[in-house]
């Protein structure tokens, strides 16, 4: 399932919500309108087709949501983070979909 959201209604919350959601792991990415974000796009939609046991949230990386990218430390776009009961376990930097989905595979295994 993939859910576009406003980034700071979670911020604030500090994933408070996505833990109490009944779905164990959650995959974040932070997303702007460059050409490693268009290549990753689509790929990112088909993931969360795929794999349906796991909530896909996406965040456009602009202006409104900058605070919440200062925050989390994310230089490099696009910023995959990886949540296993409320805490992030993983991150992928770059449009790096092997390895996306590596770490997708390893996080529901663990």
């Amino acid at each position: 399932m993939l859910v576009v959201v406003t980034w700071p209604r979670i911020l604030g919350e500090k994933y408070s919500m996505l833990a109490t959601c009944g779905v164990s792991s959650f995959l974040i990415p932070l997303l702007c309108r460059c050409g490693p974000c268009k290549i990753m796009a689509p790929k990112f939609q088909d993931l969360s087709e795929k794999y349906v046991d796991v909530l896909f949230l996406k965040l456009d990386c602009n202006q409104e949501n900058r605070p919440l990218a200062k925050e989390l430390g994310i230089k490099v776009v696009p910023t995959f983070k990886i949540l296993k009961d409320g805490k992030v376990v993983k991150e992928v930097t770059g449009s790096k979909f092997d390895e996306l989905v590596h770490a997708i595979d390893t996080v529901k295994s663990s």
